[in-house]
């Protein structure tokens, strides 16, 4: 990852011009072989700029880069949208930044639009009921809801009427993944988590179903969202993983909430997917040679699971696993009153003993306890 970034910050800085970039929001003037002008961070006239190395820095409030880290700053973008400079021109990629703001700004819309469902309820709706009784299964109260971002999409009539009042086109709908190519909602009688970027700006929703299947259903790809990359919460808990220098990874969104909820968060979720060398790439970044805790659910599949993204993670993080065949999932631990005290893991080599009993010789101790720490 860090070699492909380098590779597109070059690139970025050999295809654009620092002064043509900051001309078109600052005034620069040449004076001998450096320009100077308005520093467009601060205001003030203190910005000097150099053409042939291509990078500025202002004398007042000592902000410096070239001209990729300038772009990333002004346009407010990730390394892998920054890469599509390399290969449309720039009046492409302003169209293209414009769309993507644009559906943003529906999905944003939606966002709103699904919040605001929880505080128009409909005492007699079904769906509304089953809403209720979901968050209570989950150990969650439903005043609480809307403070971890768990809203509710209805029926597609009310929805398309308040977008079509928006200005919002069956067009852009459909761009932004929120309605289907023959005129339905993409999201419709179902439980909303937003998905949101580490910059905390929103690029899709997963969907969980309350009378219907699939049972979870996700926004579709787009240069925005690609849910084998993706993290959800990665906004929230940034900073409390690079305080804490760990990782927790559960599988699904009402995990992650739980975790958070109870004083645990640096926990990130796979949304939608299984782990993959996209997650790994994204934690490397994150902490590098860091502790990363597997927490994944307790069927069969979480242990394919958990095997799998363990040799993916083997040799670059320090890791454990918490595991219990008492709880499904992580949200699991909550219902009995379990807390941030009793977070315990187990390392690797244990939990393949438990997971696997007939590797042991019959002189050693047939009854582990994967909550016991390692001698």
């Amino acid at each position: 990852m860090k070699t492909e970034k380098i590779k597109v910050i070059q690139e970025i800085n050999k295809a654009f011009s620092i002064v043509k970039e900051l001309r078109k929001r600052s005034f620069l003037k040449k004076e001998w072989s450096l320009f100077y002008g308005r520093c467009p961070f601060c205001g003030m006239y203190w910005l000097a700029v150099s053409e042939p190395q291509n990078i500025y820095y202002c004398f007042s409030c000592k902000e410096w880069g070239n001209v990729a880290s300038y772009i990333m700053q002004r346009d407010n973008l990730l390394i892998k949208e920054l890469s599509m400079l390399i290969e449309i021109n720039d009046d492409t990629y302003r169209q293209a930044l414009k769309q993507w703001r644009r559906v943003v700004q529906i999905l944003t819309f939606a966002q709103e639009y699904f919040e605001k469902n929880l505080f128009h309820w409909n005492w007699d709706n079904a769906v509304v009921n089953k809403y209720q009784q979901y968050l209570e299964s989950r150990c969650l109260k439903y005043t609480d809801a809307d403070n971890w971002g768990i809203w509710l999409a209805l029926d597609a009539i009310s929805f398309f009427k308040e977008a079509h009042s928006k200005w919002f086109s069956h067009e852009d709908l459909i761009e932004a993944g929120l309605m289907t190519s023959y005129g339905d909602a993409f999201f419709r009688n179902r439980i909303m988590f937003p998905l949101r970027d580490s910059r905390g700006i929103i690029i899709g929703f997963t969907g969980r179903s309350l009378d219907h299947d699939p049972k979870y259903l996700n926004s579709p790809t787009s240069p925005l969202y690609d849910k084998s990359s993706f993290f959800y919460w990665l906004d929230r808990a940034l900073p409390h993983i690079k305080d804490n220098n760990t990782v927790v990874i559960v599988e699904g969104q009402m995990d992650t909430i739980a975790m958070h909820a109870n004083w645990i968060p640096f926990t990130l979720g796979v949304s939608g997917t299984a782990f993959t060398e996209n997650h790994v790439t994204i934690l490397r970044r994150l902490i590098p040679k860091g502790n990363v805790i597997l927490m994944f659910d307790s069927d069969e599949a979480g242990v394919k699971a958990t095997l799998r993204a363990w040799k993916m993670l083997e040799g670059l993080f320090e890791l454990s696993v918490s595991f219990s065949k008492l709880w499904k999932d992580a949200s699991d631990h909550f219902k009995d009153g379990w807390k941030m005290i009793d977070f315990e893991t187990v390392p690797y080599s244990q939990f393949i003993i438990w997971q696997n009993p007939e590797i042991l010789t019959e002189s050693e101790d047939l009854t582990f306890d994967p909550n016991a720490s390692e001698a």
